[in-house]
Formats: C-alpha cells, sequence, structure tokens
C-alpha cells in the first residue's frame, strides 16, 4: 500500500470520528458545538501525528507558526473533550481498511521508538550526554518496542 493511500485511509477514519462528536465527546449537547480555532478533526490529527516535543513545539510544527495557532491550554482544554473510544475507533477502522486481503499467517507488527531518562550517572559512558550550554548531564536510554498488532481477518 503507497503511503499517499495509507495518509487517505487514516485521514477517512479521523473524518468519520470528527464528523461524529456526539458520539465521542464527554458532553455531547456542548462539546465541538461551538466554532473555536481548534476543531475537533484538529485536535485528532494534530494528536496522532505528534512527535516526542513539547506540546508548544509539536503545535507550533502542526500549525505552522500561524498567528492563528491556540495555546497549548487551549489545545488542552478542546483535547479534554473528546473520549479515548475516539482514538480506539480512528484505530480499529485504520487497521480494518489496510489489513484487508492480508492472510492470517502474516503478522502485523508496529515499532516504536522512546527515549528513556534515568538517573545521572557520568561513569556510564554508554548512556551519559555531557550537558551543553550551561545544561547538567544526563543519562539517556533508547527503547525500540515491538508490538503485534491484533487483526479481525
Amino acid at each position: 500500500m503507497k503511503p499517499k493511500h495509507i495518509k487517505k485511509v487514516l485521514m477517512s477514519e479521523i473524518n468519520k470520528v470528527a464528523n461524529n462528536p456526539k458520539d465521542y465527546c464527554f458532553h455531547p449537547d456542548t462539546d465541538f458545538t461551538r466554532k473555536r480555532k481548534i476543531s475537533m478533526k484538529a485536535v485528532l490529527t494534530g494528536i496522532i501525528g505528534m512527535g516526542s516535543g513539547s506540546l508548544t513545539n509539536e503545535l507550533i510544527d502542526f500549525f505552522h507558526a500561524s498567528p492563528q495557532m491556540p495555546t497549548p491550554s487551549a489545545f488542552l482544554q478542546q483535547r479534554s473533550k473528546i473520549k479515548p473510544e475516539a482514538f480506539r475507533s480512528i484505530f480499529d477502522g485504520f487497521n480494518e481498511t489496510i489489513t484487508k486481503g492480508f492472510s492470517e499467517k502474516m503478522p502485523i507488527f508496529a515499532v516504536d521508538g522512546s527515549d528513556i531518562q534515568i538517573a545521572t550517572n557520568p561513569g556510564d559512558t554508554g548512556s551519559y550526554y555531557p550537558g551543553s550550554n550551561g545544561q547538567k548531564g544526563y543519562n539517556l536510554l533508547h527503547l525500540n518496542a515491538l508490538y503485534e498488532i491484533p487483526c479481525k481477518f
């Protein structure tokens, strides 16, 4: 499957959820009923596309440093209106679509890389990073986790 098609599938699943806010909000009669700087679709897309930067930096990237960028506080307020089931629906719909035609004999895996800061120990040269520009040094481990994605065939 081509990356453009995969992105289309993901955006389609995000749109399905965003177009039905009453099914995925804690207060369906009021949440996402007024026009705001950040829509439900933008919150969902932003969260799914976030990397490991600070919320402010992720918002700057997502909104391309636009003057209309919402504050981190406004983003968090909008995010708190969405039930976890919204993300589960997007995940399940995406997986169901991209795994059509796959065989039960072919497992699907996802890999996620994360940095984990551990107790500072300059003696551990394998994980120690000396500080720069007046910052203290720190120890960091990188974890690559491999997950098997359960599929309904």
